[in-house]
């Protein structure tokens, strides 16, 4: 009977256990072969350095891209046909394995983990503040080498987020390769927490959709590549936005809008999306009594959680400095773009105001989504962050892409799903 039992299931699921059983072969065969951890740790080199910048690898690269999101997009389609909770851990499964895979992958896209690793040596070692303190300032130390061209100014990233990646540090001291990784190990375990997170929310209100948002984040070769092999911390960022997302369901506004503040503290970015959770709930309070309350409630705790957080790192205004820097880079982005197309007669400083006046237009329609019911919120909030890095940053990085995807996986339309399937194909290409 239990055999029976066993050949049934795997009669049910044979789509997905043979595209799951394809997705890891080619994560063993050629990225954790092709690009080992172990061989390339102790130096910075990318993916072209690897392949020695040959056609042949640019060719192998594309073709292993493309042949990993075909699997994906055949699980993808097969998890909309599926409603069994057996299901669930099947898709669970096979992205633990993955992830855990592509964990021994080498970063040849970013050197972000190595920074990370710098940052924590400054702050646990050298006892400074990584905000404010370049890896540059302690050129004796062999460590700061790894921050490569991010070692001239402080990190800036939110103080949460310093406090995460220096977990691995805090355990193995200088060991790098045991640091990376712990950290991408770490990373790897969010994707799938993440992964069970997005089930659980559309549970609540598209449960047709819950396996396919599980699997869209799981199964996901950008997300795989970019978490767990490069490993950015965006993906930290991600985990309190879901966990937000899934308070709001359950009916606790004010600990949604703790959480997230917390993916705030973590990195910036994410500020666009307060004030959709706060107008969605104050909206929805029943009288304003409950609103006053709610109110007093999620400025308390927003305070509470600044203050505990900054109050290690705080060096007055200068913490922002290196935060602000940012937006003087122009990587990949509108104000590029139009820069290009206009052969220069627009500046970049001219065509990233332009592109912020049509994302602020475009972000009011997303603050009137979050008037509306949860899931037209979270379309709002989709959209405001898809607009912005469309439109409002004039610094686009590839694996920014996760923050409107990870939000598309909990959003019951497959053509936002599919739009979000789209980008980070296109994403991953561009690594």
């Amino acid at each position: 009977m239990y055999l029976k039992k066993i050949a049934l299931y795997i009669r049910n699921h044979a789509l997905l256990i043979i595209a799951g059983i394809g997705c890891e072969l080619l994560y063993l065969l050629y990225f954790v072969r092709q690009f080992p951890l172990t061989q390339y740790y102790q130096e910075l080199i990318d993916v072209g350095g690897i392949t020695n910048h040959s056609p042949t690898g640019f060719t192998l690269f594309v073709v292993a891209v493309t042949v990993a999101f075909a699997l994906f997009g055949t699980a993808l389609w097969k998890a909309f046909t599926q409603a069994d909770r057996g299901t669930l851990w099947l898709i669970l499964g096979f992205g633990s394995i993955f992830a855990f895979t592509m964990a021994f992958v080498y970063p040849g896209t970013a050197i972000d983990l190595f920074s990370y690793i710098a940052q924590s040596v400054i702050l646990l070692q050298h006892h400074a503040n990584p905000m404010v303190t370049a890896a540059a300032s302690f050129p004796n130390d062999s460590m700061m080498g790894l921050a490569g061209g991010l070692g001239s100014r402080g990190t800036p990233y939110g103080p949460l987020a310093i406090l995460i990646d220096a977990i691995p540090t805090l355990i193995f001291g200088r060991n790098v390769l045991a640091s990376l990784l712990l950290l991408k190990l770490l990373f790897s375990a969010m994707l799938v927490v993440e992964a069970y997170l997005a089930y659980r929310i559309l549970s609540h209100y598209a449960p047709d959709f819950a396996l396919v948002g599980a699997l869209f984040i799981a199964w996901n070769p950008f997300m795989l590549f970019d978490f767990s092999a490069n490993g950015h911390n965006d993906i930290i960022v991600m985990l309190f936005v879901l966990l937000a997302i899934l308070a709001l369901v359950k009916e606790h506004p004010v600990l949604a809008f703790a959480l997230i503040v917390a993916s705030v503290l973590t990195k910036y970015t994410t500020a666009l999306l307060v004030p959709l959770f706060f107008l969605h709930s104050i909206v929805y309070q029943p009288h304003h009594r409950a609103r006053l309350l709610y109110l007093l409630k999620i400025v308390g705790v927003s305070v509470l959680l600044i203050a505990i957080f900054f109050a290690p790192f705080w060096s007055g205004t200068r913490i922002f400095e290196s935060l602000l820097s940012e937006d003087q880079y122009y990587i990949s982005s509108f104000s590029t773009m139009l820069f290009e197309i206009t052969s220069a007669h627009l500046s970049l400083e001219q065509g990233k105001l332009f592109g912020r006046i049509l994302f602020v237009l475009l972000y009011l329609y997303a603050l009137f989504l979050s008037t509306k019911d949860t899931p037209t919120m979270l379309r709002g909030c989709f959209l405001a962050l898809f607009f912005f890095l469309a439109f409002g940053t004039p610094k686009f990085q590839i694996w920014y892409a996760i923050w409107p995807a990870v939000l598309a996986a909990v959003i019951p339309q497959r053509v936002t799903l599919a739009t979000a399937f789209l980008l980070t194909y296109g994403a991953m290409l561009s690594n």
